[in-house]
């Protein structure tokens, strides 16, 4: 994508299009939509994530069997659930 809008821009000049193609080789433009989808698709597993901790600790479960189970730790349980673990 980079190599089509430097090209389409620089067309006629060589040193900027090379230039160009420098800094924008490897780079990945975000756009405000790309930005609010990954956002969006974080709150998603989050709110996910306290959904099953919630429903595992209802269903009586320690604490740090839920966190193992989740691949969090205790502290990240607590924080989700606001839990405070003895």
């Amino acid at each position: 994508m980079a190599k089509l809008v430097s090209g389409a821009l620089t067309e006629k000049y060589r040193i900027v299009k090379e230039g160009v193609e420098k800094i924008m080789r490897g780079r990945v433009i975000e756009t405000e939509a790309s930005r609010i989808y990954r956002e969006g698709a974080k709150e998603a597993d989050r709110k996910r994530l306290t959904q099953d901790a919630k429903a595992m600790l209802d269903d009586g479960l320690e604490p740090e069997r839920v966190a193992r189970i989740l691949h969090i730790t205790v502290e990240k349980l607590e924080e989700l659930v606001g839990l405070i673990t003895t």
